[in-house]
C-alpha cells in the first residue's frame, strides 16, 4: 500500500494554473467523472476570478509536507437554504489511493462548517462512481437520495447518487459578514 498522504488546504491562486494543472484537465482517467474537460488556462483565470467572493470557494489541495499542488476542492454556497454543493479533484495521479480524497473531503467538511457556518453539504456523483462513494462514506458521509437516469455519459442515462454530511454543530441562518 502507498504512504498515505498528509493534505492542506488553500486558497486556490492564479498561480496555480500551471501547465501541470491544465494537464489534469486533459487527462480521460482524471476527467472520466468530471464535467470540466479540455480547459484552457484564460478558462480557468476567468472561473476562479469570478468564483472568488460570496457563494463560491475554491481550494488548492497541497501536500502538507511540500506543498505541492495536487488538486482542487470547490464549494457552491446557498445562503438561503444553508446549504452547499462541494465537489473535488485530485489531478495528481501519484496521489491517488493514499486517502488524499478522503482526507481532502473531511477537511473540507469542518471548513464549511466551522468557517461558513453552513448546516448541510452535498456532493453529486455518478452511480458507478464506487470509489468516490466509498470515499465519501469514509469521510462521514451518507447516502441522501438516488436520481435515476440524471446523467447521460455517451448518450446513454446513467443514475446519479448524492451524498451528504449535516453540521453537528452550530449553524447560522445567514452567511458571515461580507458575504450576503
Amino acid at each position: 500500500m502507498k504512504e498515505r498522504a498528509e493534505i492542506s488546504l488553500r486558497e486556490l491562486e492564479d498561480a496555480d494554473v500551471t501547465d501541470r494543472y491544465l494537464a489534469w484537465f486533459r487527462d480521460p482517467e482524471v476527467t472520466k467523472f468530471l464535467e470540466s474537460r479540455d480547459l484552457t488556462r484564460d478558462d480557468v483565470l476567468r472561473f476562479i476570478n469570478d468564483s472568488r467572493g460570496k457563494r463560491r470557494f475554491i481550494w488548492a489541495i497541497c501536500d502538507a509536507e511540500t506543498g505541492l499542488h495536487i488538486g482542487n476542492v470547490k464549494i457552491d454556497v446557498n445562503w438561503k437554504h444553508s446549504a452547499g454543493e462541494l465537489s473535488l479533484v485530485i489531478g495528481d495521479k501519484d496521489y491517488w489511493g493514499r486517502g488524499a480524497a478522503t482526507r481532502t473531503m473531511q477537511l473540507a467538511t469542518e471548513k464549511a462548517f466551522a468557517e461558513l457556518g453552513i448546516r448541510k453539504i452535498r456532493s453529486g456523483l455518478y452511480a458507478d462512481n464506487h470509489g468516490s462513494r466509498k470515499m465519501l462514506e469514509r469521510a462521514g458521509w451518507r447516502l441522501d437520495a438516488l436520481q435515476r437516469d440524471e446523467l447521460l455519459r455517451d448518450r446513454t442515462p446513467v443514475d446519479r447518487l448524492i451524498m451528504c454530511a449535516f453540521n453537528p454543530g452550530e449553524w447560522r441562518t445567514q452567511p458571515p459578514e461580507g458575504r450576503a
